[in-house]
């Protein structure tokens, strides 16, 4: 599967060479694997139906869209507790094990109310909380526990190969669920959704039982306790973490102002059959899980910095590719180099992300990342509705969307630029005011706004590339969960495969 070399980064200087050695490195490595396939078919399974049920329960159409939602931002906002939980707790492992746990006990009330056949608006925003509440929670602990099990020197190969057989399953479990809804429909369509949630339900378990038989490296509470885990660090690195933060924040609004609309442009504008439909979310699947183990090896070689360059220069044309042809070759097409676009940007975004910040900043910096991605995951969804809506729902109000879609993606790569360099947007803007201002009579030259303008490019801190560490130090950890943020990244699998 993977060269396993034990040499590791600074994070994991406090294991030993003994402790990494076979054959817990192989059991963990296997078990992780394991793990995330079986979390991914529950993600196919659980949380991509949701607001399917709702309907199926007798709920309109905008409860069903606020329930793909309204909870999401609900759930970012309890896992803020994460940092202050795991120093009580005292360990990472049992803060993981505990929300994991909770996420899965909250698919069961949703068995029971698909088999009495009855449940609340609000009842099922509740559990819809809980249910991400869990996953979004049970996220910065593992990626700093996981980062000392795994070393350093096979990460991006190793989280590749993992977020592969993740994205397999997550694919798997939607297309199962789509079969048992299909076979029920004419019959009792709320015994699918019982079995859906009840196989759910079952994986979660599973993969929580795993969680808990991955072997610990006897030094990795007392080198990294949870006392350290709100210690600062230095702030050149904590302030470009949080410019990594802005541009990930910046490029989720944009996906999602486009994303959740996707899906009833395909079934309703261009009236495309549910083979139809599923082919093309196929297609983005299988070039993504394709194209993993080879980005894994050219982020090896080039690093995380450039990955993220290569995913997010390419997924900016990707919403307006559906501008140009409705042809259904073509859809395919778009969805095969969106697979392979997307990818690129997930495991940069994870490997450049965890470079950024050091192991005692990680869970708190996710923590606040889960609740910025959140709250633009809603934004973004809430001003794109509310732009189709004034346009009215025809074909060149949804083609208006996924250009500017495009257009916000492509404003965003300047901060992305910004993660390495602070001072290039304020040159930028200096830049930009330098040519207007050359080209407007010398009256206007005078006014205050130019005063301005010229005062407020020079207060941006001056970072250069030298003062960043060796490009090759990258530490790659694929989440375990959050909405952009699990392994399927900027996109969930029924809505924002094709943005």
């Amino acid at each position: 599967m993977i060269a396993l070399d034990t040499a590791g980064s600074d994070e994991s200087n406090s294991i030993t060479t003994r402790e990494r050695r076979w054959p817990s490195l192989r059991l963990n490595l296997a078990l992780s694997t394991t793990e995330a396939s079986a979390y991914g078919a529950m993600v196919g399974l659980g949380e991509t139906y949701l607001p399917a049920f709702a309907l199926a329960m007798g709920m309109g159409e905008v409860t069903a869209g606020l329930v793909a939602s309204v909870p999401l931002l609900i759930g970012g906002i309890l896992q803020t507790v994460s940092p202050q939980a795991i120093k009580l707790i005292g360990s990472y492992k049992r803060w993981i094990l505990l929300t994991a746990a909770i996420q899965c006990l909250s698919l069961v009330p949703l068995v029971i109310a698909a088999l009495l056949g009855r449940i609340s608006p609000l009842g099922l925003f509740v559990v819809a909380s809980v249910y991400w509440f869990g996953g979004l929670a049970v996220g910065p602990a593992w990626n700093t526990w996981i980062g000392h099990i795994v070393p350093s020197s096979i990460r991006s190969r190793f989280f590749a190969y993992r977020i592969r057989w993740a994205q397999l399953l997550t694919f798997s479990g939607f297309i199962v669920g789509g079969v048992l809804l299909e076979s029920y429909k004419q019959s009792n369509v709320l015994a699918a959704f019982a079995m859906i949630f009840a196989i759910a339900c079952v994986c979660r378990l599973f993969s929580t039982l795993l969680l808990a038989i991955h072997r610990e490296p006897a030094s990795f509470e007392t080198a990294l306790t949870a006392g350290e885990l709100l210690a600062s660090s230095s702030p050149f690195i904590a302030a470009r973490g949080r410019r990594l933060i802005a541009y990930l924040v910046a490029v989720q609004g944009m996906v999602q102002f486009s994303g959740p609309y996707f899906t009833p442009y395909m079934l309703k504008h261009l009236a495309l059959s549910y083979g139809e439909f599923v082919g093309l979310l196929a297609a983005c699947f299988i070039a993504k899980a394709a194209a993993l183990p080879l980005l894994g090896k050219l982020a090896s070689q080039h690093g995380a910095r450039w990955l993220l360059w290569v995913g997010g220069t390419t997924i900016v044309p990707l919403s307006a590719l559906w501008v140009v042809s409705d042809y259904y070759p073509w859809l395919i097409a778009v969805q095969i180099v969106s697979g392979v676009t997307w990818a690129a940007y997930e495991l940069g975004f994870f490997l450049m992300f965890f470079e950024s910040m050091p192991a005692a900043q990680r869970a708190r910096t996710l923590t606040m990342y889960n609740l910025a991605n959140t709250s633009a995951w809603c934004c973004g969804a809430l001003l794109g509705g509310w732009l189709l809506s004034s346009l009215g729902p025809s074909q060149a109000s949804y083609h208006t969307l996924f250009v500017l879609s495009g257009v916000g993606r492509l404003a965003s790569l300047l901060l992305l630029a910004r993660v390495d360099n602070p001072a290039v947007v304020s040159n930028f803007v200096t830049k930009l005011a330098g040519t207007v201002t050359g080209r407007l009579p010398r009256a206007f030259t005078t006014l205050p706004v130019f005063e301005v303008i010229e005062n407020v490019t020079h207060l941006a801190p001056q970072g250069t590339v030298a003062e960043l560490g060796r490009p090759g130090e990258i530490v790659a950890i694929a989440a375990e969960s959050s909405p952009s943020p699990s392994f399927v990244g900027q996109e969930r699998a029924t809505e924002q495969s094709a943005a």
